[in-house]
């Protein structure tokens, strides 16, 4: 019983025209492909398979790369921070714009109520009272000479608003909002219920008409 080298072997010799190409056969009643290729020397193979080399690029390459600013770049990176670019063009004004007038409005006025301005305004408030207090002098700050007290509340509440709004949009140009992907639900739930709680008892004075002196520390959202 001859092995696959003996047909390979007794292919080529019976074949001559056939060594120097590639060959595929089977033969009837076997079991087995008998497959004729080409012999190669090293310098032969070298010679049709010539080796490609390529240039491998450092990391000042790839940082140069990352800063190269074009015109597709560009616009990719408008798209990206402006998305409303990229349908305004199919936009139908008099078709879509009093529906969305309405619905911005209506969602405007869940989000002012129920969404996280309260939240907002509540630490905002705390900030306020921390720089300006009831009772005694308020914080050392230069902007605060010749001021009254409600002048000077009005002063830290915008500098904080404005300085809030900035670190917004600084995060929003260096795409920080993946790491809300990273937040579990859970914790979104508990954050939101604990704001919850944290507003209904900082508002439970003003409700009971009760005087209570500002207290700072631990347990000062308590007492």
């Amino acid at each position: 019983m001859k092995t696959l080298g003996d047909l390979i072997l007794d292919d080529l010799n019976r074949s001559p025209e056939g060594r120097g190409s590639r060959e595929d056969t089977m033969h009837p009643g076997a079991q087995q492909y008998v497959v004729a290729r080409q012999l190669y020397s090293e310098d032969s193979f070298t010679e049709n398979h010539e080796k490609v080399y390529r240039n491998r690029k450092t990391m000042l390459d790839h940082f140069k790369q990352y800063l190269t600013c074009d015109a597709k770049r560009a616009k990719n990176a408008a798209l990206s921070l402006l998305p409303i670019i990229s349908w305004m063009k199919i936009y139908q004004i008099k078709k879509w714009l009093i529906s969305d007038i309405v619905s911005g409005v209506s969602t405007g006025l869940v989000a002012v109520l129920q969404g996280p301005f309260p939240v907002l305004c509540l630490m905002i408030g705390s900030v306020v009272t921390r720089l300006v207090p009831d009772v005694g002098p308020p914080a050392n700050i230069t902007g605060f000479e010749g001021l009254s007290m409600d002048d000077q509340r009005v002063l830290v509440a915008s500098s904080l608003t404005f300085l809030v709004g900035i670190m917004q949009l600084a995060m929003g140009v260096m795409q920080v909002g993946f790491v809300v992907m990273y937040l579990s639900d859970t914790l979104v739930s508990g954050f939101t219920t604990a704001a919850a709680v944290h507003i209904l008892v900082s508002q439970l004075k003003f409700i009971l008409g009760l005087t209570v002196p500002g207290l700072s520390g631990p347990l000062s959202l308590i007492y």
